[in-house]
């Protein structure tokens, strides 16, 4: 896995590493997964599950996360592009409720530069696709339907951290009449009534300094 760059943001434990694909006449090669650079890199290479996604314009996914046992997520945009959305609900944290949108994209035969994004445990987080997209994420812990939850993207969330463009675009989808959503995410829980449940309580920053996922 050549790794171009390492790009920690606003929240210091969700890291951008940009890895090289090499590309000539015949088309492109790339590693990509490495588990002995992303120890070093994230302090952890224990992927138990990938997962792979194609959505078509306006789907939202999210805002999920997951405990017992937590997920982190190692996501990239194989072809396509997305705002992915990254939602702080670590009690305690000086980003609890803050939105960081994260814009990515990739093509076959233009991009030599491409992204991964690393979300740890003790963030909820969904994708916003823009246009036909294939993504691929690498999880750290088996999905467990009995421990997971939902919040929804059209709560009142602090948006400080986000970037005005990218801020934009999400707002513009929260009112245009073609948004697509699952039933699920449409009935997600808000995130106000959340903070309020027994579920918030998984999701300390505190305990998540303990867990090393900070």
């Amino acid at each position: 896995m050549k790794i171009k760059d390492i790009i920690s943001l606003d929240i210091p434990s969700i890291k951008v590493v940009q890895y090289q694909r090499f590309r000539d006449h015949r088309g492109y090669f790339t590693e990509t997964y490495q588990k002995n650079q992303l120890t070093q890199v994230l302090g952890t290479g224990d992927i138990v599950q990938i997962n792979e996604s194609h959505s078509v314009p306006h789907v939202f996914r999210g805002l999920h996360f997951q405990w017992n046992p937590y997920m982190g997520k190692f996501i990239r945009v194989i072809d396509g592009c997305m705002i992915d959305i990254i939602l702080g609900i670590r009690r305690g944290s000086p980003t609890y409720g803050c939105i960081l949108p994260i814009y990515l994209t990739a093509d076959f035969y233009t991009h030599d530069i491409v992204s991964w994004v690393w979300v740890p445990p003790g963030f909820a987080h969904g994708n916003l696709f823009l246009r036909p997209t294939t993504i691929e994420y690498l999880c750290t812990g088996s999905y467990n339907s009995e421990c997971e939850g939902a919040i929804s993207l059209f709560s009142d969330f602090d948006w400080r951290l986000c970037n005005p463009s990218e801020e934009k675009m999400i707002k513009f989808w929260l009112e245009n009449k073609q948004k697509i959503l699952s039933d699920k995410d449409l009935n997600a829980v808000d995130f106000k009534k959340w903070k309020e449940s027994e579920e918030a309580k998984h999701f300390s920053y505190d305990l998540m300094v303990d867990l090393n996922y900070v």
